[in-house]
């Protein structure tokens, strides 16, 4: 999920998205038990500083230029410069942690600053690859893989678009030092906490949907210009952007079938959490109904080609 934060507007080259509306991915795990209601309203608990103190004066000083310069980059879209890696990279599982970041920086251009974790630097960089040659190399990759510096913060990971950074939240860095200390992998823990269910298990699934879940966001955003508009009710409305595509997919929900037991109300409450989360499904190989897959397209959820696709 991506940070609420006001964009420095830059040239028209550089091409940021002018603001990010929706908190990071959230503690605790979600339930996924709950039905999609007929007015989706967002129950879980927000990160309560996506909202800095200062955020008034910001938003009265760049919400008139924010449209604006979204229609300059939706015309510009054109001069865009688009991710591109090697369509197939074979991943090798660094020995040392000199080795891992090395394969980060040269694959990716992929800054790792992950302290002295080898095991959760090859956990990241194998992520990265497993969803690089789903893409065939078109995936848009993070500048910078970090830790929160916070404690105690309420989100597994976030996604800050403006610096293409990819930052794990405090929660999971900790079971990342956990696990370090006793010497499991972070692969092991997954598949062991999935197998035995429970909140362990459901928190094992959201653990192990975090980096395909954030690298949608920046796929999407990348790619589609027009997701600028698919954010919150609430943070549009505090934007003073245009609504219409958020109140479109609100009504589109209702409708869908096969969303019980996969997306929180949270994940339901805008088109870019719904397919920032459709990703990570389809990136780990989730069977989806046909009705998500058609919303999913409809809100310009980045293309994942099918594994027949993949050996043409």
């Amino acid at each position: 999920m991506t940070n609420l934060i006001i964009q420095k507007v830059q040239t028209i080259n550089n091409f940021p998205n002018l603001v990010n509306v929706t908190p990071p991915r959230q503690l605790p795990p979600r339930n996924v038990n709950s039905k999609p209601p007929e007015n989706v309203k967002t129950s879980e608990k927000h990160n309560p500083g996506f909202l800095s103190k200062h955020h008034d004066i910001a938003v009265a000083g760049f919400a008139v230029a924010g449209s604006a310069m979204i229609f300059a980059l939706e015309q510009g879209l054109k001069l865009r410069k688009f991710p591109r890696y090697a369509a197939h990279i074979d991943f090798v599982e660094a020995k040392t942690m000199e080795e891992a970041v090395s394969f980060a920086k040269k694959h990716f251009r992929t800054v790792l600053e992950l302290g002295d974790n080898l095991d959760f630097a090859n956990y990241v960089n194998k992520n990265l690859v497993k969803i690089n040659n789903k893409m065939r190399g078109k995936a848009q990759m993070p500048n910078l893989v970090k830790f929160s510096e916070k404690d105690n913060d309420t989100f597994w990971g976030s996604w800050l678009h403006y610096t293409k950074t990819l930052t794990i939240g405090s929660e999971y860095r900790d079971l990342v030092k956990v696990l370090k200390s006793k010497n499991i992998s972070m692969e092991e823990y997954l598949k062991r906490a999935i197998k035995r269910g429970g909140a362990e298990g459901q928190r094992a699934r959201e653990i192990e949907k975090t980096i395909p879940h954030e690298i949608g966001h920046a796929t999407h955003f990348t790619y589609c210009p027009k997701a600028n508009y698919m954010h919150s009710l609430e943070n549009l409305e505090k934007l003073g952007l245009d609504k219409t595509l958020t109140e479109q997919f609100l009504e589109d929900i209702k409708h869908v079938k096969g969303l019980e037991g996969l997306y929180s109300d949270y994940l339901l409450s805008c088109p870019v959490e719904f397919v920032a989360e459709t990703f990570a499904y389809k990136i780990l190989g989730r069977s989806l109904h046909p009705d998500i897959e058609n919303l999913y397209i409809k809100y310009k959820g980045p293309e994942v080609p099918k594994l027949l696709d993949l050996a043409a």
